[in-house]
């Protein structure tokens, strides 16, 4: 019995240290993932100012345009300019949306690793349950021993007791990791929006101007 007793305790206190193990790694991954995702949040913002900027600058270039040809082969070096840095722009924002489905990637990778931690918990439950039905039976057992099975009883009310509250802790942690997960889904979808946005407002406007721009050089290059 008292074999059983160690043994038992063993497990739960191993399970408990691979619990906390793996919620301190949980914990480190989500804070990693939410810096990340603010800092994309403003490298996003940062990228529209400059996209915007520059695309009013070639406007403003491509609208002075003058009828001499000395004026035109200028403006047209402008434009060239304009067209270069936009086309600079366009392959940062192509990395930028690539980080932020990298980051979408990893936010998944720690919903597996919150399942993880569930399967640890289911474990944890088990033996919890073990050690309670054990210290039923050791408390019965010291019942029938009488006076000399006292201090084994006041052992077994102890284990009953720490089995309850591993149960309860599991119930606890098990909400907390539900939680974790429907966040976790969350940012996954927060980070797709924003790959999405970053491709449907700023990439595609500018791979489509780049289009123009290119096609506005050719013309002027066959006038001359």
């Amino acid at each position: 019995m008292q074999d059983q007793l160690k043994s038992t305790i063993r497990g739960i206190s191993e399970s408990a240290q691979q619990l906390a193990s793996a919620a301190e790694e949980m914990s480190s991954v989500m804070e990693q993932s939410t810096r990340g995702l603010q800092a994309q949040n403003d490298e996003i913002e940062q990228a529209a100012t400059a996209v915007n900027e520059m695309s009013a600058a070639v406007d403003e270039v491509a609208g002075n345009a003058v009828s001499s040809a000395e004026a035109s082969k200028a403006s047209d070096e402008d434009s060239k300019h304009g067209h270069y840095q936009i086309s600079e722009t366009i392959s940062a924002i192509q990395n930028l949306v690539d980080e932020v489905l990298g980051a979408s990637n990893k936010t998944e990778g720690l919903a597996v690793q919150a399942q993880d931690i569930s399967k640890v918990l289911e474990v944890i439950r088990g033996i919890a349950g073990q050690t309670n039905l054990l210290a039923l039976n050791a408390a019965i057992e010291a019942a029938r021993a009488g006076e000399a099975g006292r201090g084994f009883a006041v052992v077994a009310d102890e284990l009953r007791s720490l089995a309850q509250r591993t149960q309860d802790s599991t119930e606890e942690i098990e909400q907390m990791i539900h939680g974790i997960q429907q966040g976790t889904q969350d940012t996954v979808e927060a980070l797709n929006s924003s790959a999405e946005h970053v491709t449907e407002y700023l990439l595609s406007p500018c791979t489509a101007y780049v289009g123009r721009s290119t096609a506005t050089v050719k013309y002027r290059s066959a006038c001359w």
